[in-house]
């Protein structure tokens, strides 16, 4: 067990992330009690192997590789701060008729906003006709908003992020609605409906005609088999996910963004296709 929890950081190190406990449990693929790794992960922590910490939960990383806890933490509070302080820009917002929701996405949304990073905002509207006319609000109580106290305040303690704004369905712009769905957060408004069943995402890789290239990417997906047996798993499984052909495969909604940041890596050509299940 210690072995695997071992690589396991390993394999989440190569994405400059600090599991949680049931992303350690996903990836090992739900074989072990909860209890029985619960003891494991808090024995190695009491030693010399892994190091644990509480930031929004428990988040484990192996002892060599503490920094990227510190990363993580620093953007963790990094978010909370932009979000507290960019209230004032959504209280604005909020006025204007039509207006459905009003969220973060981006890093923002995913605590992992570094001091370079967008303020990100989404707006959904009851009335896609009105969208031009809504577009015309936000950019002029956006352009308000540079002009107050409290922007002013803003550029004196430093901060001086861009403020982008999304407006229109969700429906309609299939990446910001996964990106919500995963991990958006809603400041005005109630965002219910992708609640029901389950979401999917549906990977289809396209053709890789290097031939390293092909099995570095394959393997870092799907793992490695010799004789039929599983020598090392790849991070599909590892993430709750399943292949389906040689170069499909499907995952739980909320761990696309892992996968997504791994092809842009490899700069790899994929296609995708959500699902919901009852």
């Amino acid at each position: 067990m210690e072995d695997e929890i071992v690589k396991t950081l390993k394999y989440f190190d190569h994405f400059e992330y600090p599991p949680t406990f049931d992303e350690v449990w996903i990836f090992l693929g739900k074989s072990s009690r909860k209890e029985k790794l619960n003891c494991y992960l808090e024995k190695m922590a009491a030693g010399d192997d892994i190091t644990a910490e509480y930031i929004d939960e428990n988040r484990y990383a192996l002892q060599r590789s503490e920094e990227i806890l510190k990363k993580y933490k620093n953007r963790y509070y990094q978010s909370k701060k932009y979000i507290e302080e960019s209230l004032p820009i959504l209280i604005g917002l909020k006025l204007i008729p039509t207006i459905k929701y009003i969220g973060y996405s981006g890093s923002l949304a995913m605590k992992n906003a570094s001091g370079q990073s967008d303020i990100d905002l989404f707006i959904e509207i009851y009335d896609s006709s009105k969208e031009g006319i809504v577009k015309n609000f936000v950019d002029s109580a956006l352009t308000q908003f540079t002009k107050s106290n409290v922007y002013k305040e803003w550029k004196l303690r430093g901060i001086s992020n861009a403020i982008s704004c999304m407006v229109g369905a969700l429906n309609e712009q299939s990446d910001l609605k996964r990106s919500i769905i995963s991990n958006g957060v809603i400041f005005y408004g109630k965002y219910s409906e992708p609640i029901k069943g389950n979401n999917y995402t549906l990977f289809n890789i396209e053709t890789i005609s290097e031939k390293n290239k092909r099995y570095r990417v394959f393997r870092k997906l799907f793992g490695r088999k010799e004789k039929g047996k599983i020598i090392k798993k790849g991070l599909v499984e590892g993430l709750g996910g399943k292949q389906i052909s040689t170069r499909t495969f499907i995952l739980p909604l909320e761990q696309t963004p892992i996968i997504l940041k791994l092809l842009k890596k490899e700069k790899t050509n994929y296609s995708i296709i959500e699902i919901n299940t009852d």
